[in-house]
């Protein structure tokens, strides 16, 4: 189970130490964190493992597009995931490892803020910028320095992805972590999930992360074809 000290928080939210414990504080009040007195570490609490266990038995989208992620992690090496958008915040609801991210720790049931992660934005292209703002009422989240806090530009990227029908996020949920999303759209066109491929940025460079793209976009798309989605001319 991932844990975080308060040390390694305080450095991620680019808050100080007093400030990150007081939210951490009132986090585990409400059942959101768990702190660990032997190892001094942090890691989700109850309510949220309880409501990721919900998202994943009610949404079935996870089971069509099983499938599609396996198929996807061995054409690729990489890991690949399928999250959906709790309010600002991108959930995992199911990962299946490649071949080269063998010996890395499972993160369904993790959130992350939703304007880090290339999930989180291509299923907030499909919203209006007035929508996105009311998703963030108070600013958007860094995690690095790569991350994206203006929404002027973080518009002007959403546009560009909501055409290309993908999203990267280039180390701006973690350094060194480089991934790609499409949106699964159903009956309606709307995007109810979206599937990633990430890895090291070192390896997701030209010629593999065109490949990746290409079969990201190609992937969403049949499990989109899958659950009803038909292309409109």
């Amino acid at each position: 189970v991932p844990e975080w000290s308060l040390i390694d928080l305080s450095k991620a939210s680019g808050l100080n130490r007093t400030t990150t414990y007081r939210i951490l504080s009132a986090l585990e009040s409400s059942g959101m964190v768990a702190y660990d007195t032997h190892s001094d570490h942090y890691r989700l609490g109850p309510t949220l493992i309880v409501m990721g266990a919900r998202a994943l038995s009610a949404n079935p989208v996870r089971a069509v597009a099983h499938p599609h992620l396996n198929a996807l992690a061995h054409k690729t090496g990489e890991m690949a995931s399928l999250e959906v958008l709790k309010d600002d915040m991108t959930l995992i609801l199911d990962e299946i490892k490649g071949e080269k991210q063998r010996n890395i720790s499972s993160s369904i049931g993790n959130l992350w803020p939703a304007n880090t992660t290339s999930t989180g934005k291509i299923l907030l292209a499909y919203m209006d910028a007035a929508e996105r703002r009311a998703v963030f009422p108070s600013g958007l989240v860094q995690l690095t320095h790569n991350t994206i806090t203006d929404f002027q530009r973080l518009d002007e990227q959403l546009e560009a992805a909501l055409q290309d029908g993908y999203a990267i996020a280039i180390d701006e949920l973690e350094v060194e972590l480089t991934e790609v999303a499409a949106p699964i759209l159903n009956h309606r066109g709307a995007a109810v999930a979206a599937i990633s491929v990430g890895g090291p940025t070192r390896r997701m460079q030209k010629t593999t992360l065109t490949h990746a793209i290409a079969l990201v976009k190609e992937t969403a798309s049949a499990i989109s074809q899958q659950i009803g989605y038909r292309n409109r001319i």
